[in-house]
């Protein structure tokens, strides 16, 4: 995670705010919390929080969350645009962190510590600060710091640039024999040197449609992280139409990550049960799956999709083109309100029609570019010929 890189001045400081030249930081108040939360949701998608999770988490102890507010060309102040989140741990919750039993993912409340005087560990749940500076963070660093003295930062690093940035901050991880990407590493001081890690492979992203039943129980399975983070029960997850539809099966180097269903009616598709396994959502596995539905659909001759969203993933599915419908509906469903929303998009040229090729529609799905098992068999002379055709 982020950390010291420089001192940036202070104008004013308070146990609650503080203020330089360039933004104004302030503990989450009660109308921030659905903002960080949508923030979250658009910049980092898969690792989106429920802002019901992050109000309890605020309220357990309000220096849990600090919200960065830009400021303008007259010294105005601008809405948020970046946070910094901390899980403050007593000592239950820096046993488990040390014994690698900690989750940031499923917050074990038993292991946070309401106040300073309890707190043990300061662990750097998540950064947001896209377009700012590196040093409001460290200014925020400092002053948590201050606040709990004595107590250790520890983080884990999620992609390759945050585990470089981590090094460079002055974090080593506590096992020297695992420094990688999810591993804890705990701050040490404003910099050090560290013999030059390799580099790590770029992630590989695959998503294919579902077209076995290896690959159908694989996405069934990953759906099951509803049953347990949203209490779903089993019978309404699976609600008797998984067969029929198609379902995408997202890979991360070769690890079944995430998924997506998608069911046809007359003039348009329905997108739903997008799933990602924790571990994986701070890669593009999600934005990959939706992206291959999408043009899936279009090729089908496919121009209109609709779906639900929770309110906190709005802004995910408008990065896909999606909107609010027009009628402004929202229904309840399984303990949980959604948005109804759409997406209208331009037809694939190469959209399958009635004109097309009959060898391609017999094709499997979503590999039409290429010749299917059927076509090759087309070699061999009918057993039943046509119009007098000799066998």
């Amino acid at each position: 995670m982020l950390a010291a890189l420089s001192e940036p001045p202070i104008h004013s400081e308070s146990p609650e705010r503080l203020e330089t030249a360039e933004a104004f930081v302030r503990r989450f108040e009660d109308q921030d919390v659905e903002s960080g939360a949508a923030l979250a949701a658009s910049h980092l998608p898969e690792a989106a929080v429920p802002v019901g999770l992050l109000q309890q988490v605020r309220r357990h102890n309000a220096d849990s969350l600090w919200g960065i507010f830009p400021k303008g060309p007259q010294g105005e102040i601008l809405p948020m645009a970046g946070f910094c989140s901390f899980l403050i741990l007593n000592h239950r919750g820096a046993t488990a962190l040390m014994r690698g039993t900690f989750d940031a993912h499923k917050i074990d409340f038993d292991y946070l510590a309401p106040n300073p005087e309890t707190a043990c560990v300061l662990y750097v749940w998540a950064i947001l600060g896209k377009g700012l500076s590196a040093s409001i963070v460290s200014l925020i660093n400092q002053v948590m710091v201050r606040r709990y003295p004595g107590r250790p930062l520890y983080t884990r690093a999620a992609t390759e640039a945050g585990l470089r940035f981590m090094q460079r901050s002055g974090y080593v991880p506590i096992h020297r024999e695992s420094p990688g990407i999810g591993a804890v590493h705990r701050r040490v001081g404003q910099r050090v040197d560290l013999p030059p890690t390799p580099r790590l492979a770029k992630r590989v992203l695959k998503v294919v449609p579902v077209s076995t039943a290896e690959e159908f129980e694989k996405a069934l399975a990953i759906r099951h992280v509803f049953l347990s983070e949203q209490s779903c029960p089993y019978h309404e997850e699976f609600d008797g139409n998984d067969r029929t539809g198609t379902h995408f099966l997202g890979f991360v180097d070769g690890e079944p990550a995430a998924t997506l269903r998608v069911r046809y009616f007359a003039d348009f598709v329905k997108l739903e049960r997008l799933a990602v396994l924790p571990r994986f959502r701070r890669t593009l596995i999600a934005k990959e799956v939706v992206t291959a539905a999408v043009n899936f659909c279009r090729r089908k001759g496919y121009r209109r999709c609709v779906g639900h969203a929770q309110e906190h993933l709005v802004r995910f599915w408008q990065k896909f083109g999606f909107q609010p419908t027009p009628r402004d509906y929202v229904l309840t469903f399984s303990d949980r309100d959604y948005i109804e929303m759409y997406g209208d998009f331009e037809p694939d040229p190469r959209a399958i029609t009635i004109e097309t090729d009959p060898y391609v529609m017999i094709r499997p799905e979503g590999r039409w570019d290429e010749p299917g098992i059927l076509e090759r068999s087309a070699g061999r002379p009918a057993v039943n010929p046509c119009n007098g055709r000799q066998p």
